[in-house]
């Protein structure tokens, strides 16, 4: 039911890009594959034993779609939390739960990174608004959740730390940023992120006050918002992919969860 209402109204847009429901279904159609793919995360946590990891794909023969990377990374004795993939947490990132509290049992943390590969899920956001012009329908995108070993979720907001994200794959001419996805102005923002360093391998290390949420890498070029070299090859764009909602209904029928 909610794949596959999600597969027809994200996949209902015009040849030039343009969604033909208004913006508020675009958006609700986001957030109803964002809390999906969290319920997925979510089913798969509780068989993950501490300091283990596994990795979920609905990624399509394109390359394009998302692909989950699942993990109880201990919390060490000061603290700190160190994931494979990049993720970086300092000591103190959640004193005011006393996770590091020698009386605590909570020792571990839920860690759920979901790359969106070549799949904006905020393609719709409004043009204009914030650094939107700079971020492709068909950019890769990298959300974040965190979940303490009572379920609840920890925001991070106000805390500095470090995740990598994928660079954009068309090189531009500008400058590496981070950006950070506002929901409240549908907007991407570079206001308390950075770019820090980047690999060999494509990958990018963001630093970070913003919290769990979604983040992204972009060509930043501050003389030519409107640089025509943003416009990247939809043809393989999220929304467009009739393979995506049934990969995703199989991930939740292996789970034994309803769609």
């Amino acid at each position: 039911a909610v794949v596959g209402s999600l597969g027809a109204t994200v996949g209902a847009t015009t040849s030039s890009g343009v969604a033909e429901t208004d913006i508020a279904d675009a958006a609700a159609a986001t957030s109803s594959f964002e809390s999906l793919i969290s319920k997925i995360g979510q089913a798969t946590a509780q068989g993950l034993e501490d300091g283990a990891s596994q990795e979920l794909s609905a990624v399509n023969e394109q390359g394009v779609g998302p692909v989950m990377a699942l993990a109880k990374p201990r919390i060490n004795a000061t603290g700190a939390v160190e994931t494979e993939d990049g993720l970086s947490l300092p000591s103190g990132w959640d004193s005011a739960r006393r996770l590091d509290d020698s009386s605590s049992s909570c020792s571990t943390l839920f860690v759920q990174q979901t790359e969106w590969l070549g799949s904006n899920p905020f393609w719709w956001a409004p043009a204009g608004n914030g650094l939107n012009n700079f971020v492709a329908k068909t950019a890769t995108v990298k959300t974040l959740e965190l979940k303490t070993c009572d379920g609840t979720s920890a925001s991070l907001e106000g805390v500095s730390f470090k995740l990598t994200v994928r660079l954009p794959t068309k090189v531009s001419s500008g400058v590496l940023k981070c950006a950070f996805y506002e929901k409240g102005s549908r907007s991407w923002s570079s206001d308390g992120v950075s770019f820090a360093s980047s690999t060999a391998s494509g990958m990018g290390t963001c630093e970070s006050t913003r919290g769990v949420g979604a983040y992204t890498v972009i060509y930043w070029a501050p003389d030519d918002p409107d640089d025509p070299d943003f416009e990247l090859d939809e043809s393989t764009a999220f929304r467009a992919s009739p393979l995506l909602p049934t990969c995703l209904a199989v991930l939740l029928g292996a789970l034994g969860l309803q769609a």
